[in-house]
């Protein structure tokens, strides 16, 4: 197998007691997974090879961080009302090293609760550090509270699955 030129070069471990390592994208070692990288590596999945990691380059992490309730505020578990249509915006974060690419939001959808999200990407590039919002309409109907609610964020050929509460709100 033929060595990469940006793969760790051993730095005389007797004198200097460490190693160092040219950071950047390992094209010969194709892959379609991280499992199929060295440790200190990850996949660039869309360009199908390793790319060694660093303290600022890693995959791409995007995940849901908190949804901005009919208030305005940045919540975990927002609390709406039932049989009324409440506007909601779910943030998703890029906690990656390196942009995540086509980036988009499912929600798992469930009997007592109407929900409306874009059905195309929600960002074409999302920066590490980047936030984007996403609109969700939600009107429960029936709903015991909380209502779990599933998500699933695909990006860079990646998935991820997380979950939140949406509260309903009881009349007095």
């Amino acid at each position: 197998m033929k060595v990469s030129s940006s793969l760790c070069l051993l730095v005389l471990a007797a004198a200097v007691g460490g190693s160092a390592c040219l950071v950047g994208p390992i094209p010969d070692i194709p892959c379609g997974d991280d499992d199929e990288c060295p440790t200190a590596a990850f996949c660039d999945i869309p360009a199908e090879h390793c790319v060694e990691s660093s303290e600022t380059v890693f995959a791409p992490a995007v995940a849901v961080v908190a949804v901005v309730d009919a208030n305005g505020d940045e919540v975990r578990d927002p609390f709406v009302l039932p049989d009324v249509e409440s506007a909601l915006e779910v943030i998703l974060e890029n906690r990656g090293g390196v942009a995540a690419t086509n980036v988009r939001l499912e929600l798992a959808r469930l009997a007592c609760l109407q929900q409306t999200t874009p059905t195309t990407a929600v960002a074409a590039t999302l920066a590490p550090g980047a936030r984007v919002k996403v609109p969700l309409v939600v009107t429960p109907r029936d709903c015991s509270s909380p209502v779990i609610t599933d998500w699933f964020a695909f990006f860079s050929g990646r998935a991820i699955r997380g979950t939140f509460n949406i509260n309903i709100a009881r009349s007095p």
